[in-house]
């Protein structure tokens, strides 16, 4: 299982065969052969291999003794797993059970982390959006009716009165909650023709994908920026599951199928009108940000996992 949400520095791809694609292939010893008898060469790559894993110990193997994960993520303090009995399980780096607790009637679809590692969210199938604090008693519970596919919540969620999040799944809709100051607030952020598969927020960012491609909405301005296509001859969205990665507030990672995109956010240039005294954009209709993609490719595997690792891109 891949850990798409890991924060690292290179960009890892990890295929359908389990395999991560680390850009350099190791070489293989060369059979010599010297008078009556064969031997290796002792020429070995004296550079250590770049990434190295390790199977999780502790109790892990006694949790899915009659359970099985269908949704993970990782934080920088725990990993958070998702099960189709319901469950969120919080386990630590060795593998040991931290806190677990039943949040859903049938299987958890997705799960999200606030930046401080205080909350917990969690989505499933019996269309429930459950909030859970690790720290406190606090939960929040909202029933959408239809199955929930995607949650994430505010990257300041602890931090913050309104308590926002969005969610979304076979409905089409893209659904922020937040509380005000006369009570809770559902608003629709956007309707698709499919479902919403994959939601990501970084900073004032959302990105999600449904059928008509990746959309980024900016929550300081409550406006949508952009909608990147997926990229032609791409397998039907429904078949593939899209994988978003943040690298930072102003690039993200696509991987949908056998495509791989890098999109940069850039701000638009700034017109400046000497008789009204004032720099803007020209337009004021027009979001102050645009998505380009800058990187494209096309691999020879389904890309079932995205994370960063290094600086640079394989």
């Amino acid at each position: 299982m891949s850990l798409s949400d890991a924060d690292a520095e290179e960009s890892v791809f990890s295929g359908q065969n389990d395999q991560l694609v680390s850009g350099k292939d190791l070489e293989q010893p060369t059979l010599t052969n010297s008078g009556d008898e064969d031997e290796f060469s002792d020429e070995e790559d004296d550079e250590e291999p770049a990434l190295r894993y390790k199977r999780l110990g502790g109790n892990v193997h006694a949790l899915f003794e009659k359970d099985t994960a269908s949704t993970l993520t990782a934080s920088e303090r725990f990993l958070v797993l998702g099960t189709h009995w319901g469950n969120v399980i919080i386990i630590d780096f060795e593998g040991n059970e931290v806190k677990k607790w039943r949040a859903h009637s049938t299987t958890v679809n997705s799960v999200s982390v606030d930046i401080d590692n205080e909350y917990v969210a969690s989505a499933g199938d019996d269309g429930r959006v459950v909030v859970h604090g690790l720290y406190t008693d606090d939960v929040t519970i909202v029933n959408y009716s239809r199955p929930v596919k995607a949650v994430a919540l505010d990257p300041y969620y602890s931090r913050k009165a309104s308590r926002r999040f969005v969610s979304g799944g076979t409905a089409g809709q893209l659904i922020m909650y937040e509380k005000k100051w006369f009570g809770k607030s559902d608003s629709i952020l956007f309707t698709s023709a499919g479902p919403i598969q994959t939601i990501r927020w970084q900073e004032n960012l959302i990105v999600w994908a449904c059928d008509e491609g990746v959309q980024i909405y900016n929550t300081d301005q409550g406006t949508r920026i952009s909608q990147i296509a997926r990229p032609e001859g791409s397998p039907r969205p429904d078949l593939y599951t899209c994988r978003l990665h943040w690298k930072d507030s102003h690039t993200l990672l696509i991987g949908w199928a056998n495509f791989v995109q890098v999109v940069v956010l850039k701000e638009r240039a700034q017109q400046q009108s000497p008789a009204l005294g004032f720099t803007g954009t020209g337009n004021d209709s027009r979001p102050l940000l645009y998505a380009e993609v800058s990187v494209m490719y096309r691999t020879d595997f389904i890309v079932c996992g995205l994370a960063l690792y290094r600086d640079n891109f394989l």
